[in-house]
């Protein structure tokens, strides 16, 4: 009999969402038809039969009561004392208008019934609840692998998270209030934080669950800097609709990037506004990452006009659906152009610069996949140096007045052809800034990884974990530099009111993080355990995959060691030696004839010549 009663159930468990709501709604229409019936036969034992309107005023008119309390959004096996709190709701409005439909109507029936049928309905329907709730759970879990857990946070979100975590055993509450400590909830008792610790030993708990309402990112941080030393995967509940709904399920939190990274970074955005406020403004790969930042930042702050530059159909898209939504939320008009061009089309490039004779551009446009590049020299060279060059020559020409290269760390003492072919683009900047007779003010803002770009390891990993594992780390020792988006483009735009012409900026990224490090961190803060040799029977496990074409162990940002601070504590300024622009320009007409010729090993020679420190190392053909 249990197993016929288990395959039924993982049949209506399997079940669309709509399906479910259907059938609980029936159940509640035949529940309200069995209430109205024993209604009569309780106090109307006489009319048992008589009032046939009456039955279907019963069986409709709780109904958009019951669809305003969500009541067919939750889902059974989460039913809890906050369902039968919106189901009496509910019921008590229901009855109510229930009440005043039978004074002013000619049924010539007391208003008692009004009273009973709702009172014996709610009593049912709370019962059903409860009822397939309890087998459900009692039919799916198995009774041998529930797990010990506690919360973090004692309030009433933590009270609520404990009545739905049927397949937890919770073993205590922590909380930071003092008022509250050693007093019970459901039986459980609250101990204060600092002695968490010692509760966790040898109770063989499996996760801690964070419920705090109303959490900023602030508070956020400071939470997961008291668990950094307690190896035990954390799960933050803060999404309390979610919850309420019953749509809950252990595995769907998507980490985010500020869980990570825990640097608090100042802007003056007024003197940004200023900078941009009714400007004409290029950014060039504009649907990528950074750029899409950019333009999202940019558009804030009601430029004239904004020529968009991408070479990616989709990316371009993407950017355009984002901006127009962003313009009808804020109600503000910007004139945005959105143009599907290669920046190594000279002839579209004048034709734009010429018609609309832009004031700043933002030059984010770049190949900048480190092994595909190590495959594919002479594109990558051609887009990301003489791509860089047309800019340069055509905003010199049309009277751009501040030019900003994107940069990266690989470009410092590269050992990748990506790495060589930013930091020749730094060089034709620097080369192009120091003469003085150029009105344009040219600019580098160089930085390390960005959590979230295209090709970050941490959308990567948040995957990996999504999925089950492994999470693949090229090396144990690899370590990188690190900043989200938002803070890489806002000290970008920043360090253009500091800019006077040939500056390097680089970006303060705070300490090199081992990669190993980041991915243990983010499976615990997805809730996860690490699956290794201490532990065989965790969840997600990490693999080794050795480094990539190219790839070093330690990136730097800094070439040399001359730096000087500026206005902003987290942008810094590098002064570095570059090759004089006569020099340059010679080496640039050869770089373009081993383009032109596919030479893609006379391509590497220059690249050697002029790249200070750059030893191509790959065999791969190209």
């Amino acid at each position: 009999m249990s197993i016929i009663i288990k395959k039924f159930i993982s049949i209506l468990i399997r079940l669309d969402r709509i399906t479910k709501q259907f059938l609980v709604l029936v159940l509640d229409l035949v529940l309200s038809l069995i209430a109205s019936f024993f209604t009569f036969w309780l106090i109307f034992p006489n009319l048992l039969f008589d009032y046939n309107l009456v039955y279907l005023l019963g069986l409709f008119l709780f109904i958009p009561f019951f669809i305003s309390f969500e009541l067919y959004q939750a889902i059974f096996r989460f039913s809890s004392i906050n369902t039968i709190k919106n189901v009496l709701l509910a019921t008590l409005i229901y009855s109510v208008i229930f009440s005043i439909i039978l004074t002013f109507s000619n049924f010539n029936i007391s208003t008692n019934f009004a009273i009973v049928q709702p009172l014996i309905f709610f009593v049912l329907v709370t019962l059903s609840r409860l009822l397939i709730s309890s087998i459900i759970l009692n039919f799916t879990q198995d009774k041998n692998i529930i797990q010990n857990a506690v919360i973090y946070g004692a309030g009433s979100s933590g009270i609520l998270i404990s009545n739905l975590l049927k397949h937890y055993n919770i073993l205590y509450f922590f909380d930071d209030d003092s008022s509250k400590w050693y007093k019970k909830i459901n039986g459980i008792k609250i101990l204060p934080f600092d002695s968490i610790k010692n509760h966790l030993i040898g109770n063989n708990i499996s996760k801690i669950f964070v419920s705090i309402e109303k959490i900023n990112l602030v508070k956020r941080r400071e939470i997961i800097s008291k668990f950094q030393d307690i190896d035990i995967p954390i799960r933050f509940l803060d999404n309390l609709n979610s919850l309420l709904s019953g749509d809950y399920n252990n595995d769907d939190y998507q980490l985010k990037i500020e869980d990570i990274i825990l640097k608090n970074t100042n802007f003056n955005t007024s003197e940004v506004e200023k900078f941009i406020n009714g400007k004409r403004i290029v950014v060039t790969g504009s649907g990528g990452s950074i750029g899409s930042e950019l333009v999202r930042q940019i558009v804030r702050m009601s430029p004239n006009i904004l020529l968009l530059i991408d070479n990616t159909e989709y990316n371009l898209y993407k950017i355009q659906q984002e901006l127009e939504e962003i313009l009808k939320n804020l109600k503000i008009k910007v004139k945005i152009k959105y143009l599907l061009y290669n920046i190594c089309n000279e002839n579209k490039l004048e034709t734009l610069f010429k018609e609309h004779k832009p004031d700043i551009v933002y030059h984010a446009a770049a190949y900048k996949h480190v092994p595909l590049l190590e495959h594919n020299i002479v594109s990558a060279v051609e887009n990301n140096i003489i791509g860089t060059l047309n800019l340069v020559k055509i905003s010199l020409k049309h009277g751009v007045k501040f030019f900003t290269l994107i940069s990266s760390d690989k470009a410092v003492r590269p050992t990748n052809i990506m790495g060589a072919s930013k930091r020749f683009a730094e060089l034709v900047i620097q080369a192009n800034a120091s003469k003085n007779n150029y009105n344009c003010k040219f600019s580098v803002v160089r930085f390390g990884n960005v959590l979230g770009s295209t090709g970050s390891v941490f959308p990567l990993f948040n995957k990996q974990i999504s999925n089950g594992g492994p999470v693949t780390v090229t090396h144990p020792e690899v370590s990188r530099y690190f900043m989200t988006i938002i803070e890489a483009v806002g000290l970008i735009l920043q360090s253009s009111i500091f800019s006077k012409g040939g500056e390097v900026f680089v970006l303060n990224m705070g300490e090199s993080i081992k990669i190993i490090d980041l991915a243990e961190k983010m499976i615990k803060l997805s809730g996860k355990s690490i699956k290794n040799d201490k532990n065989p029977n965790g969840d997600i496990e990490i693999n080794f995959i050795g480094l990539r074409e190219g790839e070093k162990i330690h990136e730097e940002i800094f070439i040399g060691n001359d730096i000087e601070e500026t206005e902003h504590k987290d942008i810094m300024k590098a002064n570095e030696d570059f090759i004089s622009l006569d020099t340059l320009e010679k080496e640039i007409l050869n770089l373009e004839e081993s383009i032109k010729l596919n030479k893609y090993s006379q391509t590497i020679k220059i690249l050697e010549k002029c790249v200070n420190g750059f030893i191509y190392q790959s065999t791969s053909k190209n």
